[in-house]
């Protein structure tokens, strides 16, 4: 495999890890609320599952024999896998802590307890980097500066998948849609590595029509998965299936530093008083600057 290319590999694994980060983080502290220690308890969650993976997939590498092409291949089935998984972090952490999430006779769990679930999506995450360094970079004199290009590229791909994702891509897009974009990302990297690995044009077809149809199940299940997703973050315990009381600003408040305590406790005030001015709710009555919004200090500024 071509430097250059494993390179671009390694940007785009960090990209779309950081964007999972992000989007984690965000619908983790909307279902908390926002205390002091959810980010810290999150990144902790998030950061060990990340050396896990990086740990599990340094000793198979210890382990597997290095240059042949079919550990390349299988680097590549664990960056779609662990896109696959990532992708369902979030519709099952709310229907976890929604009451009748699991059944009728769940009762939902507290948010913190969902952190493992965090930290499994980011192991398969963590592991796509050391595989695809081990095998993508020939045994020589020259691996370590083929490793400190691959490692740069990592480091540049996830600084922009931090910066697009939680300053441009949630104020543009919904999180199903960006869930939905980041594990079809995924997939077709993982996708596009198994390629390079394989020779036969038979082999070649048959991974292409399962990567289109893995890509097509992310589109087709996804409105399912999401559905009624912030009224299962936010009510949880009292969560009644089919009773929605989502509001399109929510998307543009829940992209934004700081909006998701604000706009969890905003919700639970609109939910008992509808808007004063009548019709649909609109941004300045989520950013709290109705009156009767500004006892309960939930403004954002």
């Amino acid at each position: 495999m071509r430097l250059a290319a494993a390179c671009v590999a390694a940007a785009l694994g960090g990209f779309i890890a950081l964007s999972y980060e992000i989007l984690w983080v965000r619908a983790y502290a909307f279902a908390t609320e926002g205390p002091p220690d959810a980010f810290g308890l999150f990144i902790a969650a998030y950061l060990a599952g990340i050396a896990l993976g990086a740990f599990v997939a340094g000793e198979y590498c210890r382990r597997a024999a290095p240059g042949r092409p079919l550990q390349l291949a299988i680097a590549g089935a664990v960056m779609a896998l662990s896109s696959s998984v990532a992708f369902l972090v979030i519709p099952v952490t709310a229907r976890l802590v929604s009451a009748r999430g699991l059944g009728p006779g769940w009762p939902g769990v507290p948010p913190e307890s969902t952190l493992p679930l965090f930290a499994v999506g980011a192991g398969g995450l963590g592991a796509g980097l050391p595989l695809l360094s081990h095998f993508a970079i020939p045994a020589d004199e020259r691996a370590g500066g083929r490793l400190s290009h691959v490692v740069v590229g990592n480091i540049v791909g996830s600084a922009l998948g931090s910066l697009a994702t939680g300053l441009w891509l949630l104020d543009a897009i919904s999180l199903r849609d960006l869930n939905t974009a980041l594990a079809t990302a995924g997939a077709a990297l993982g996708a596009a590595l198994v390629l390079t690995a394989l020779t036969r044009p038979l082999w070649r077809a048959l991974l292409g029509a399962t990567a289109a149809l893995l890509c097509g199940l992310f589109a087709w299940c996804s409105p399912a998965l999401h559905d009624q997703l912030y009224e299962r973050l936010l009510y949880k315990d009292e969560f009644v299936t089919g009773e929605r009381r989502h509001h399109p600003e929510h998307d543009r408040l829940l992209a934004r530093p700081g909006g998701q305590p604000a706009l969890a406790r905003i919700s639970r005030h609109l939910a008992r008083a509808p808007p004063a001015r009548g019709g649909p709710l609109l941004e300045r009555d989520i950013l709290g600057c109705r009156p009767e919004n500004r006892g309960d200090d939930v403004s954002v500024r």
